[in-house]
């Protein structure tokens, strides 16, 4: 059923809706950009991207790669990698808590996307489109239903704070000059963040795990808003959600 607008308008499908990967402002009934932001207030959150569940080449033990070994990860075999993949997943995000995947999910075929998700314990499992997603994005049956949303990219409210997420790195984004924060994915570690962004790809944490919004926080409570272009602090600012 379609999500029908305050005024009446035609209905627009949630599928168009999570797509767009930010709030039209037209006053949708149960928008679920809004919904979010009321749902992120005290909640558990974690981000987190490039899973490559399944990726046998970027294992060095199953790889094919020639050349340099150091992009791969060292596990003593694929299904090592995997189950540490999903260990350190679920020993740090409940249940209960709130996950958002940044891209790349799985590898290996379309069966794998399933596999990897029935593994993780949280329910409410948030994807952002990588470029190795073509199973879900080619709405492969029953893939998409697997996660609470889907989106090519998405703006989100935390406590307040406004967060842009895509798998790819920006260097300019929404209200970035205003003190947005960006997180990405993508470059396996090997993208250092501009001003308030940063990777969160579970190469790029230490332990090989997700990031917690607090982590992220913290971190990015460190940086200097960078002005780019012509926005800067003297731009008139967004009134705060």
């Amino acid at each position: 059923m379609g999500w029908k607008r305050v005024n009446k308008l035609e209905p627009l499908s949630r599928e168009y809706l999570l797509n767009r990967g930010t709030c039209c402002n037209n006053g949708c009934v149960n928008c679920p950009y809004k919904s979010n932001k009321m749902k992120f207030k005290n909640r558990n959150i974690y981000m987190v991207s490039d899973s490559h569940y399944g990726h046998h080449n970027i294992c060095t033990s199953t790889t094919k790669w020639t050349g340099d070994v150091a992009k791969c990860r060292n596990f003593e075999s694929l299904e090592n990698m995997n189950d540490t993949i999903v260990n350190n997943i679920n020993s740090v995000v409940g249940e209960d808590d709130v996950l958002f995947h940044l891209g790349d999910w799985s590898f290996g075929g379309k069966d794998n996307v399933k596999i990897f998700r029935d593994r993780i314990n949280c329910k409410e499992v948030h994807l952002i489109f990588g470029n190795h997603d073509h199973h879900i994005t080619n709405k492969k049956k029953g893939l998409q239903e697997l996660f609470a949303s889907v989106a090519k990219h998405r703006n989100i409210y935390i406590d307040g704070q406004l967060v842009v997420l895509c798998h790819f790195a920006h260097r300019v984004w929404d209200k970035g000059h205003d003190g947005s924060i960006m997180l990405y994915g993508h470059s396996h570690g090997t993208l250092p963040g501009y001003g308030k962004s940063m990777d969160v790809g579970i190469d790029a944490h230490p332990e090989f795990r997700p990031f917690s919004w607090g982590e992220i926080k913290e971190l990015m409570d460190k940086e200097d808003i960078l002005f780019v272009d012509h926005h800067n602090d003297k731009t008139e600012k967004q009134p705060k959600h």
